[in-house]
């Protein structure tokens, strides 16, 4: 057990200091003569439990939140003066540390002469005293700008574990087989905001940063459609998209955008296998990573980055990559083509249209992606050469020679750029495979 008495400058008199314990048990059946003597097999086993609070005094860009800050302006005031002095920051008289509550429990497990080894861990933390702006104080109170306090609140939870077997092969060679994982999710508790006229709009519910956008429908099928469906933006006309209108109200607007993923462009699962095989003085590694529960949105996360993407956004400015290029990927007017079977309403990209289109570049499930993939990130080649007379000659132990490469290959479902560059939708240096030979000298 320990605990942490903590004071921070940031907090006003009385309230600097703050009491954080935190206590941990493990138990370990495995050292008991009866688990010895029947059950040879399990060579270790630990069960672990902890609990404990941890404060966070960083909580604002500012130092000295809780002072309310008074400053002089120079203008005109109503009454013919000149001069008057106003709140440039509302202090937070009630602030407090903000607290973590962080539980865990956890094994640690070795098996068949520690061949295999186990490590698992289930975490929970719960953020409490959050620092936040508030939005749901009234304008009548007269207050120049919205207060902070600690009202804020929300809780992640996940697991991760890492794996090794290990194996003899003969007198001279041995396999070794790793893996890890990681899975994390959180969600709002208590965020403040403006009164939401949907429950859908608000934050508390939805995990930290959801992609919110409109629920496309396809592509408008013919002008008859775009007349009988709701408003949408701006001039539209067939082959454009075609938004739900989710609360009914005959318009698209802001209010129609509802939760479409988790994260943007955050990962919920990560891991990696890999394997080592060892004969004599060659050794042979190989190193794979991947994520799961990926999605992004082509074009970014707030409909910006359309211009490396969708064709002439930019108007004369811009490539066209290869998928837009393809007619079979386009919907395309049979006034131009002469065949009905171009008008696809679910065609990868809408018509064709020359600058920025208002209505085609929001963020949406049309333009939703999966950014999930399995590189093979490391593969390695290493002998090790041992010389007697370099040993006698320059104390030289022994010659480690290896041939390094990375980023040989990736599977993933994106493929016109790499998928740890989804989010910027292909707009940053690629990720370049590498090799190289390098020698280490052992003295």
């Amino acid at each position: 057990m320990n605990f942490g008495l903590n004071g921070s400058e940031n907090f006003e008199p009385g309230k600097q200091y703050g009491f954080f314990p935190a206590g941990a048990f493990a138990w370990v059946p495995s050292s008991y003569e009866f688990i010895r003597e029947n059950v040879s097999w399990l060579n270790f086993l630990k069960l672990r439990v902890s609990y404990g609070v941890v404060g966070n005094d960083r909580i604002s860009s500012r130092r000295f939140p809780y002072l309310t800050l008074i400053k002089e302006e120079n203008a005109s005031n109503p009454w013919g003066g000149i001069g008057s002095l106003t709140e440039e920051q509302v202090g937070a008289n009630n602030l407090m540390w903000e607290k973590a509550k962080k539980f865990d429990v956890g094994m640690d497990l070795h098996l068949f002469k520690d061949k295999f080894t186990l490590t698992l861990d289930y975490f929970k933390d719960t953020r409490d005293g959050i620092f936040q702006e508030r939005k749901q104080i009234p304008d009548y109170v007269g207050l120049i700008q919205m207060p902070y306090g600690n009202i804020g609140r929300m809780k992640s939870w996940g697991a991760d574990g890492n794996m090794e077997f290990y194996q003899q092969i003969g007198k001279d060679a041995h396999v070794i087989l790793r893996s890890n994982f990681t899975l994390s999710k959180n969600k709002i508790l208590n965020w403040e905001d403006t009164k939401k006229p949907y429950t859908y709009l608000e934050n508390n519910g939805y995990a930290n940063n959801v992609q919110r956008g409109f629920v496309a429908m396809g592509l408008f099928k013919d002008q008859q459609d775009v007349e009988m469906s709701p408003t949408q933006f701006g001039t539209v006309r067939p082959g454009d998209i075609k938004y739900r209108d989710i609360n009914g109200d005959g318009k698209i607007t802001d209010d129609d955008k509802v939760p479409l993923f988790a994260y943007s462009g955050v990962p919920q699962l990560m891991y990696g296998i890999g394997a080592e095989f060892r004969y004599k003085s060659w050794t042979l590694n190989v190193l794979f990573k991947g994520t799961g529960r990926n999605k992004f949105l082509y074009g970014g996360s707030d409909g910006k980055s359309f211009d490396g993407y969708m064709p002439f956004n930019q108007k004369d400015k811009g490539n066209i990559m290869t998928i837009a290029y393809n007619p079979e990927n386009r919907w395309i007017s049979a006034e131009y083509s002469g065949n009905q079977a171009t008008e696809n309403p679910n065609a990868r990209f809408p018509r064709l249209y020359y600058g920025k289109n208002e209505n085609n570049t929001k963020p949406s499930t049309f333009w939703m992606g999966d950014a999930r993939y399995l590189r093979l990130q490391e593969l390695s080649l290493a002998y090790n050469l041992k010389v007697p007379a370099l040993q006698r000659i320059l104390g030289i132990n022994s010659m480690n020679i290896q041939l390094m490469c990375e980023n040989l290959a990736v599977w993933d479902s994106v493929k016109i750029f790499d998928p740890e560059q989804a989010t910027s939708c292909g707009q940053a240096y690629p990720l370049p495979a590498r090799y190289s030979l390098q020698l280490y000298l052992n003295f």
